[in-house]
């Protein structure tokens, strides 16, 4: 039987294709995000003064790539935060179900994500036949 492992660096890549397809598709309708690709893909650790204020006045919009990218950052926090393989399934499944109700197609990680979703290993691996044991139970 093969193993297929997705680590950490997959996963938030998967997620920040979603989000810059939110963001594009939003641009269309709010010229505010012209120009902030970058602020929705980088760490917040790593933006500019000019990237935090941008970031400040676009959160107040209420827009749908905020929503995306707070569901993003959230997954990345799951792999900052979890010490264990069980509290990294349990937090997963919780993010799991929010990107499921969020109602942002290109944030359909549901597909992608579910694939991959099962046992955590404390480094952040992610290994496909716990999936089938979770699926089987629903």
């Amino acid at each position: 039987m093969t193993l297929t492992a997705f680590d950490e660096f997959h996963l938030i890549q998967l997620a920040n294709q979603a989000v810059d397809a939110v963001r594009r598709a939003e641009v269309k309708a709010t010229p505010a995000l012209k120009r902030s690709r970058y602020i929705w893909l980088k760490d917040q650790q790593d933006w500019s003064r000019r990237q935090l204020r941008q970031y400040l006045d676009l959160r107040r919009l209420n827009l749908k790539t905020h929503r995306a990218y707070r569901i993003k950052e959230s997954l990345r926090e799951i792999f900052r935060l979890a010490d264990s393989r069980e509290e990294a399934e349990a937090l997963l499944t919780r993010w799991y179900s929010w990107a499921r109700r969020c109602r942002l197609e290109p944030m359909n990680l549901k597909r992608a994500v579910s694939a991959r979703r099962g046992a955590f290993s404390a480094r952040g691996r992610v290994h496909i036949p716990a999936v089938r044991r979770l699926r089987r139970r629903r």
